[in-house]
């Protein structure tokens, strides 16, 4: 047709043409991800290391394995002035995983544990709780890997959300990141503030050099998929002091037994899970795991730890070239 073969003639509007077609495949594509894509559905997953694990997202299982099995954020740290502790993973050993999610720490802490260890994992989102128990239930029976033997280890999932008292709460599920659901509206409409914000501070790594021009678009199409990302729905969740679900599951303090590692990783929460655990269960903690959501929840729990005679160290979890200071915090403690 004669308006193809003047478009055919002419680069500029053979160009124009171009980036309308990418302009409305990805404005295509964000309003299908904003309203239309289905929530994420439970699926089988390999991992690299054998393991042979539900997954609820595997987008989301994809990054939990690297942060967890190949970054080893749970193995060690490293304060900004260089001072270090690298946890200790014996055989026989108790874990407490608070905050677990589908169960990637709960086996990564097995797994250093030479794959022998008792650990109880706390999750109160149904979706989430019912992928852990699974994974727990695959070591239990020993399915999990090839030579796993049946028996030797004890993963135990506690559908409760740990906190100050028993009772019941409603919580900011996210089921296309349900690792950013969270017990505090507030807590989650400002995390999602502070995340637009370094998403423009990754402006230039995201579109470098002359690929500038596109950044306002990049931009754009990020910031529609934290929108994407952040969709919630109110689940209504049982909770329950730390030491009372320690006590009812036969590894309380009067089992007299020890914990060798307790694991926090709660969303903003993390306070009120330390304020469940009692001064015996305390006594009785050689070491800590901790993301910590805010410089003043960081100095608070590095407060309390020191109270009940652990070193703490703490490293931000995210730096941001440009941000003055971390969001995310990673901080560990061992017994002096």
């Amino acid at each position: 047709s004669p308006a193809m073969e003047q478009l055919m003639e002419s680069p500029l509007l053979l160009a124009g043409a171009a980036v309308a077609v990418v302009l409305g495949g990805m404005a295509a594509v964000v309003v299908y991800f904003l309203y239309f894509s289905p929530p994420p559905s439970a699926e089988d997953m390999l991992l690299k290391n054998g393991l042979k694990v539900r997954s609820y997202h595997k987008m989301e299982t994809d990054w939990l394995v690297k942060e967890i099995f190949e970054d080893h954020t749970y193995g060690s740290i490293e304060s900004e002035d260089g001072e270090k502790i690298e946890l200790e993973f014996k055989p026989g050993m108790t874990v407490v995983d608070v905050g677990g999610n589908i169960g990637m720490f709960a086996l990564y802490a097995w797994d250093r544990c030479g794959r022998n260890a008792r650990v109880h994992s706390f999750e109160p989102m149904p979706a989430i709780f019912d992928v852990l128990s699974e994974n727990c239930k695959r070591v239990n029976e020993g399915s999990i890997a090839a030579g796993v033997e049946a028996g030797v280890s004890e993963l135990v999932a506690h559908r409760v959300a740990c906190s100050t008292e028993k009772g019941s709460i409603e919580f900011q599920f996210h089921p296309y990141m349900s690792l950013w659901s969270t017990l505090d509206a507030d807590f989650d409409a400002d995390r999602h503030e502070k995340m637009e914000k370094e998403l423009a501070l990754l402006g230039p790594q995201i579109a470098p050099g002359w690929l500038a021009v596109l950044r306002p678009l990049a931009l754009f199409l990020g910031r529609q998929w934290l929108h994407g990302m952040q969709r919630t729905q109110t689940v209504t969740a049982p909770t329950a002091r730390l030491s009372d679900e320690l006590e009812a599951a036969g590894v309380g303090a009067s089992s007299g037994g020890r914990i060798g590692l307790l694991k926090v990783d709660v969303e903003g929460a993390e306070l009120q899970v330390l304020a469940g655990l009692s001064d015996a269960d305390w006594k009785r903690v050689d070491q800590v795991a901790m993301e910590v959501e805010s410089e003043k929840h960081r100095d608070t729990a590095v407060a309390i730890l020191k109270k009940h005679g652990l070193k703490p160290v703490f490293a931000p979890a995210h730096k941001i070239k440009g941000a003055d200071k971390s969001r995310v915090w990673n901080l560990m403690a061992v017994r002096k």
